[in-house]
């Protein structure tokens, strides 16, 4: 039978994986099309999955006024976040940008704590640190910024975007999570994707901004990016569903970067620096102290 823990486990790993997986498409159509269309279409392609899912397990959620008014101001409020990390990914570096992004874990961790009094005993506390400093040495090549030119000027573009999404995505987690308890989640998650995508056109409107693109490839990676990201958030809210460990689950998402560097070392040829190695020891070893 199939523990909590291990459900838990099963669940931050494959988001982090999907996440990971569209992140590494992310910036190639945040530097071609922006972030408000890599936004929109990706989360258009992502209803995919999440219509598939319904298909094979279709349960309608206990809807209540307040209840649904409620999802849709956290999905609004998530969908900046959402928004201002790509928007800092189109600004900044990859290498700098996503752990920055992926700190919002630790917010997500104290939340958790502090408001909903998740029970968070001394290992797995040590577990989390473990997986959340990999996630910052595995993601920054400290060799390659001290000896290529690089300037504090560059190490600041897009940080400030990244920072507050960070911080909206430590906050929206949680709280998303203490609502979607009701068997129909799925139902909940396709509603997400709406209120971001009609975000987006909102805002859109306002800058008189159109969000039609052309080029074959660019269909192709925004494919991958949807698919990828609303498959990391349907295991995410299965594993929050569940479960009573949004911690575990929400820093091994976090540690999407890990991710991005190995298919980079893969399919880029990358090497990976001495920190980036450590860092991604100190991420299985984190996953190995949360499962004992």
């Amino acid at each position: 039978m199939v523990t909590e823990l291990q459900i838990a486990l099963i669940s931050g790993i494959l988001s982090m994986l999907g996440w990971g997986l569209a992140d590494f498409f992310a910036k190639k159509t945040v530097d071609r099309i922006g972030d408000l269309r890599t936004l929109f279409w990706s989360q258009i392609f992502g209803l995919v999955p999440i219509l598939i899912y319904l298909f094979l397990n279709f349960k309608l959620p206990h809807l209540t006024l307040r209840l649904v008014l409620h999802f849709i101001l956290v999905s609004f409020f998530g969908s900046f976040g959402i928004l201002l990390f790509y928007r800092g990914l189109s600004k900044g570096k990859a290498s700098v940008i996503t752990p920055i992004y992926s700190s919002y874990a630790a917010f997500a961790v104290f939340i958790s704590f502090l408001i909903f009094h998740e029970v968070i005993i001394g290992l797995t506390w040590l577990g989390l640190g473990s997986i959340f400093f990999g996630i910052i040495l595995a993601s920054f090549d400290y060799g390659e910024i001290k000896e290529v030119d690089f300037e504090l000027k560059d190490l600041s573009k897009g940080v400030l975007e990244t920072l507050i999404a960070a911080i909206i995505m430590g906050l929206y987690f949680p709280f998303w999570n203490s609502f979607l308890s009701d068997t129909g989640w799925p139902v909940f998650l396709l509603l997400n994707n709406f209120v971001i995508c009609i975000t987006v056109l909102i805002i859109s409107l306002f800058k008189k901004f159109t969000l039609r693109i052309k080029g074959r490839n660019l269909w192709v990676w925004l494919l991958i990016v949807g698919v990828f990201t609303s498959g990391a958030f349907l295991t995410l809210v299965w594993g929050f569903n569940k479960t009573d460990f949004t911690s575990i689950i929400s820093i091994l998402s976090a540690a999407s970067p890990v991710v991005v560097i190995i298919l980079a070392r893969i399919f880029l040829k990358e090497r990976m620096s001495l920190t980036q190695k450590l860092g991604v020891v100190l991420v299985l070893l984190g996953l190995i102290i949360i499962s004992i």
